[in-house]
């Protein structure tokens, strides 16, 4: 299989997603044309478009990887926001006597519309500022060590994994190093879908893609043990949402 090496340029000014490679832009690709992003322990990320193409990559590092995966979930959780805005002001609009109230309410959707597009990250195509900010306003709601379904060949091992849960994502490490994160997993209302399984499971999905990430609490613990999991990540999926 053929490898090259790339750039992947996040440019919250012009709100674009660009591959650059040997100096020459490649690709471009609007922050709303992202529909969703999966990833898996290690370095592979795929990034997914609304016109079924996609990007397949390896970033160089943990720490990379992890960087472009909270850069898109933040995009993600905008498009998400952003789309719902826009259907509330289609129904306000084709309603046949919209009310003054209804006029002020638009009027205010569409300066927070207006923002959305703009975006909050005035930083070109760094990283480090969006980082700040989130290792700023870090609050850890539960952490500790649960067993993660393996994927691909590894699919029937339940590894141990420490997980730590902040408000709008879920981070999990080998239980030996908790400064790498091997992935992080978003947690908002709009992208973010989680069930019980079983006395000791849960299973996690993220909309617009067909992967679920299983965990559930060691063979060990009791059924209340689960249960105090998925509450702290609805919490945080409800913290998540009000970002």
């Amino acid at each position: 299989r053929n490898v090259e090496r790339l750039i992947l340029q996040f440019d919250f000014q012009a709100q674009t997603l660009c591959c650059i490679q040997h100096g020459s832009r490649t690709s471009k690709h609007d922050f709303t044309e992202i529909a969703s992003y999966q990833s898996e322990d290690g370095l592979r990320l795929i990034i997914q478009f609304v016109s079924q193409t996609e990007f397949e990559l390896d970033a160089d590092s943990q720490d990379e990887k992890n960087k472009m995966i909270r850069l898109l979930a933040e995009i993600q959780r905008k498009n998400q926001g952003l789309m719902g805005i826009m259907e509330e002001i289609e129904q306000d609009e084709n309603s046949p006597s919209p009310s003054p109230t209804c006029t002020s309410e638009i009027t205010k959707k569409g300066e927070r519309t207006s923002m959305l597009e703009t975006g909050t990250i005035q930083n070109g195509v760094h990283f480090l500022p969006l980082e700040e900010e989130m290792t700023n306003s870090v609050q850890i709601i539960k952490e500790g060590l649960l067993e993660k379904k393996g994927h691909s060949h590894a699919f029937l091992l339940w590894p141990k994994r420490h997980v730590r849960i902040t408000e709008g994502e879920m981070s999990y490490f080998r239980p030996e190093d908790r400064e790498n994160a091997l992935n992080i997993l978003p947690l908002t209302k709009s992208i973010t879908h989680i069930k019980k399984v079983g006395e000791l499971g849960i299973d996690i999905k993220i909309q617009g893609t067909s992967k679920s990430y299983s965990f559930r609490v060691p063979t060990n613990c009791e059924k209340a043990d689960r249960d105090s999991w998925f509450q702290a990540i609805q919490n945080a999926i409800y913290a998540g949402s009000r970002k």
